[in-house]
């Protein structure tokens, strides 16, 4: 655990430390001339001006407390922290050997070179977060889209487990019309395998450990393939501490897709009130908002939100404009979905989150549990209504709760995966959470090999 650092001496460390990066890169040509003419030479290929150097690698790899207890790193040291030999060379290759019509018709802003950082968060000494968002490392990556490509639409619902058909399980007790015509019937377990358009099964959140599914473990195993409550060795909470965000950061499905040239979406909309809530410590960053920052993608906003370009996670608007200082149109569920059916159809793997059920099941929002049910339905049919040929939509959650109104607890009940689309083959061997991302990357890689 590193020592926590007042905010004065962090500043004069930093200070301190961007003087001795200028002196790392004027002696960089000296020291390794191979290495910067290919940066060079990437700039000049693909940014066309030197000028664009410095966002090739932005060393400032500073942690609060890492100027505590060593000097500061040498550049150097920086680059072999972060692998950046091996990027320096992939970087040249994907300048010559990218599709050109990528490189042409995509454009650099806007899709044909994007940014990948990395948000670092470390602890203080009472093993609380002491600071986000840190630091990044950035690199430009090129990416790549075709009308034709295979492309994911992955609706993560916190909290609905796979339950059965009996009084007290919500998706039984309530109608949902959309849900009943794709596999015939009521979302539960009964109906798992059914469905002649659709796939629905049954998968493991419980991943090989005692006690009750919970989020943060479950969340970092579907989106990154990694069973995290077995290498945690128990079922971790709320959000991913220090050990977590390491799994998130090497294995996130949203980084590795967009690594390999691909278009990425994550369609949440972010007040100003989260950024404020994340710098006070009044709040954690979530899986999802970590795989986002692991992939290099800005957090939509309200403007988004307004424009219709993202989602919030009550789908409707009307509990998210209660907490913002600017007037919200209400929209159905349905209307929503057909939001994201629209952003879906411009990116290769897009993510939306909601947590609605998760909250309601906890009794953290009031809410009547049949309209939660009418919500998702009317989410799903807007998605299905509007969802273009090439994409694959997967629904799943992290574990049970919303399913069983009598206990305000999670429940070990498997979760649902379903599953529709031209990529709905892929899916069949999913047993358990661990299963989804690499299904998700066997997907998109088939456009590749």
């Amino acid at each position: 655990m590193q020592p926590f650092v007042d905010a004065n001496r962090h500043r004069t460390a930093l200070e301190f430390c961007r003087l001795s990066q200028l002196g790392d890169f004027a002696l960089a040509p000296v020291l390794d001339t191979l290495t910067l003419g290919s940066v060079v030479a990437f700039a000049l290929e693909a940014l066309r001006g030197i000028g664009f150097l410095e966002k090739l690698l932005l060393v400032q790899d500073l942690q609060l407390g890492e100027l505590g207890s060593r000097p500061t790193p040498s550049l150097g040291d920086r680059l072999k922290a972060i692998g950046v030999e091996g990027v320096f060379a992939w970087l040249f290759d994907a300048s010559l050997l990218h599709p050109l019509e990528c490189q042409l018709i995509g454009g650099f802003q806007g899709s044909g070179i994007g940014r990948v950082g990395f948000a670092h968060e470390v602890e203080d000494s009472t093993g609380g977060s002491s600071r986000w968002n840190l630091a990044r490392r950035s690199i430009l990556l090129p990416v790549c889209s075709e009308a034709g490509s295979p492309s994911v639409l992955l609706l993560f619902v916190d909290g609905i487990g796979l339950g059965p058909a009996r009084p007290g399980n919500p998706f039984f007790d309530h109608p949902s019309p959309l849900s009943e015509r794709l596999i015939g019937g009521r979302l539960t377990i009964e109906r798992a395998g059914s469905g002649a358009d659709c796939l629905l099964l049954a998968i493991d959140a419980n991943l090989g450990v005692e006690g009750l599914p919970q989020s943060a473990t479950g969340q970092t195993t579907l989106f990154t393939g990694i069973n995290a409550a077995r290498w945690m060795g128990r079922h971790v909470p709320a959000f991913p501490g220090p050990r977590l965000r390491e799994i998130i950061d090497q294995h996130g499905v949203l980084a590795k897709v967009r690594s390999r040239g691909s278009r990425v979406a994550f369609s949440n909309a972010f007040s100003p009130a989260f950024y404020e809530q994340l710098s006070e410590r009044r709040r954690r960053a979530s899986v999802t908002v970590l795989s986002a920052w692991a992939a290099g993608l800005e957090l939509r906003g309200l403007d988004d939100l307004a424009a219709r370009r993202a989602l919030s996670w009550d789908l409707e608007r009307d509990l998210v404009s209660q907490y913002v200082d600017v007037e919200m149109p209400l929209i159905s569920s349905f209307e929503a979905g057909v939001d994201l059916a629209a952003i879906s159809g411009h990116n290769e793997l897009t993510v939306f989150e909601t947590f609605l059920p998760d909250f309601v099941g906890h009794g953290r929002v009031e809410m009547e549990a049949g309209e939660v049910v009418r919500r998702l339905d009317g989410l799903l049919a807007g998605v299905v209504e509007r969802r273009p040929e090439r994409v694959t939509v997967v629904m799943t959650s992290d574990h049970g709760n919303f399913e069983d109104q009598t206990d305000k607890r999670h429940t070990r009940n498997p979760v649902p995966l379903l599953v529709l689309g031209p990529a709905k083959a892929a899916f069949e061997g999913v047993e358990s959470l661990a299963d989804v991302a690499p299904a998700i990357l066997r997907v998109l890689d088939s456009e590749l090999t």
